[in-house]
Order: C-alpha cells, then sequence, then structure tokens
C-alpha cells in the first residue's frame, strides 16, 4: 500500500509543475470546455456515458498503442499464447500503469474543477516512457514466439498506421491576407485559435494583436473583427451584420460541420451571396455585400 502511495504521488510530481506552468495562461486555457453528459432518464445513461467518453478520449498515438497492444495479446492468446506476468514483473505493470494513468485522470480533474480545459495529451506527455515500457512488460510476458510476434506486429501496424495518418500541411496565411488587403474591406477573421471562442474582453491587452496575428504580421491594416466556430447563431448574426466585409475562415471542424461552411450559411441566411475568392483545406476567403 505504501509503495502505491509513493508512486501515485511521484506520479502527480511532473503534474504539479506543469499545472503551475499552465495556471499562468489560465485565461487562454479557459475557453476549451469538456463535453457534457446530458440524459433524461437513467437508461439514457450508458449511451450518454460512452458519448462522453468518446468526445473525451482523443485517438492519440498513446491510446492506439494500447488499444492496438490489447488486440495483439487477444490475438496472440487465440493463436495459442499465454501471458505469464511473474511477481517481478507484475509489480513492475502495476507501477508503470499508475505512471500511465494517474496525469491524464489528474488533469481531467483539474478540467472539471476549474474553468479551463487541460485534457490535451501533450501536457502530460512525461507519461508516453512508462507508457513504453508497459506495453514492452506486457508483450514480452507472451509465452510462445509465435504468439507474441502476432501481438508485437499487430501493435506496430497500426501505430505505424496512426503516425503515418497524421498529415502536416502548412497555413498559408500569406495569400489570404493579401486577398484580405486588396478588398480594402473590413475583415472577420476565424483563425482557429481555441481563444478565439471566448468572452469579447479577451479582445483587449494582449490577446487582441495575438487573436489577429495570422493577418496582422502580413500587413493587413483595415479592422478585424474576430469571431469562433462555437458561437450561436444570434452572435454570428450580428458578427455579420456589418457590411461589406471580407471573410477570413480557417478549416476547424466542430461537431460535423467545417467552420466556413456555417459562416457562410449564415451570411446566405441573411440573404447575401458570399463570393469565393479562395478556398483550400485550411482557408476560406469570401468578400461578402
Amino acid at each position: 500500500m505504501l509503495a502505491a502511495i509513493a508512486v501515485t504521488i511521484a506520479a502527480c510530481i511532473p503534474g504539479v509543475f506543469q499545472l503551475v506552468s499552465l495556471s499562468r495562461r489560465a485565461a487562454a486555457l479557459s475557453f476549451g470546455t469538456l463535453p457534457v453528459i446530458s440524459v433524461d432518464s437513467l437508461w439514457q445513461l450508458p449511451a450518454a456515458c460512452l458519448a462522453w467518453s468518446i468526445g473525451v478520449i482523443q485517438v492519440t498515438v498513446p491510446v492506439v498503442a494500447v488499444v492496438s497492444c490489447g488486440v495483439g495479446v487477444i490475438l496472440a492468446v487465440i493463436w495459442g499464447g499465454r501471458v505469464r506476468l511473474g511477481d517481478a514483473v507484475r509489480a513492475n505493470v502495476i507501477v508503470m500503469m499508475l505512471y500511465v494513468l494517474i496525469p491524464p485522470i489528474l488533469f481531467l480533474i483539474v478540467s472539471f474543477l476549474s474553468p479551463s480545459m487541460l485534457l490535451v495529451s501533450r501536457y502530460w506527455s512525461w507519461s508516453l516512457v512508462p507508457l513504453a515500457v508497459l506495453l514492452a512488460l506486457v508483450l514480452g510476458s507472451i509465452q510462445g514466439q509465435g504468439a507474441r510476434r502476432i501481438a508485437v506486429v499487430t501493435t506496430l501496424v497500426f501505430v505505424i498506421l496512426r503516425v503515418s495518418s497524421q498529415e502536416r500541411v502548412l497555413e498559408e496565411w500569406r495569400e489570404a491576407a493579401a486577398l484580405a488587403r486588396t478588398s480594402g474591406k473590413r475583415v472577420i477573421l476565424f483563425s482557429g485559435l481555441i481563444e478565439a471562442e471566448g468572452p469579447p474582453q479577451i479582445e483587449e491587452g494582449e490577446y487582441y494583436q495575438y487573436l489577429r496575428a495570422p493577418l496582422l504580421v502580413y500587413g493587413v491594416e483595415q479592422p478585424i473583427d474576430v469571431v469562433g466556430v462555437t458561437y450561436s447563431e444570434e452572435q454570428l448574426e450580428d458578427a455579420f451584420e456589418v457590411a461589406p466585409f471580407t471573410l477570413v475562415a480557417f478549416h476547424a471542424r466542430r461537431s460535423g460541420v467545417l467552420s466556413p461552411e456555417r459562416f457562410l450559411r449564415t451570411i446566405q441566411r441573411q440573404g447575401r451571396e458570399p463570393l469565393i475568392q479562395k478556398q483550400d483545406r485550411l482557408i476560406t476567403v469570401a468578400n461578402v455585400r
């Protein structure tokens, strides 16, 4: 028991330092929100909890590694292998599991108790080393060379597929800024930054230029209004009342809807037809009269 308590405390120490660092950016982190569990009856609770879990758990490489390792172990057992953990290995597995599980649980609790959304896997990246050790211990405990090989290959294949599926594309703001400058109109910007989802007062002080940086850095001088993709329809309609203007929207998907699509639909409901000037995989620019 004392050993488990000591390991738990040790696993929390890096998180405490990380939380202290993140607290200095509390205002910038207060706009992400955890999914809400909403049910009308007890029978809906399991489905709501499942939906909540899907909304919270991100399909990151570590998550894929854990799931694929579990699938690999099952396939190895079906193949005829056995999983045997000696006392020493079992103790190490428990220790590594604590190191892997405690950080996200810690940040989940803080996200519930504070206005900041901290459930982002990079905030507890120090747990990746214990995770690698944990997977190695589990895979190494499989008896039978063929069965172990199946488990290892299964884990590697899924992890490699997940890593290779990560797209890294450059955000081409230079062209979008040039189009905005040429129009000479007021600009309404959705930059994709989480801070843009916050209340209007966030535009004051240090965040004013930060929220508009993708365009300001390329010399856009006309007024720039900031909107968020999580704004209500009423908020968007109020923002789009100014005319004419140039809409510059980063592509972000929320609740299955791509941000420019939602903005353009709102503008069309106001009886105006936006003229698309640029639309690629990441940014849409449209002139609105």
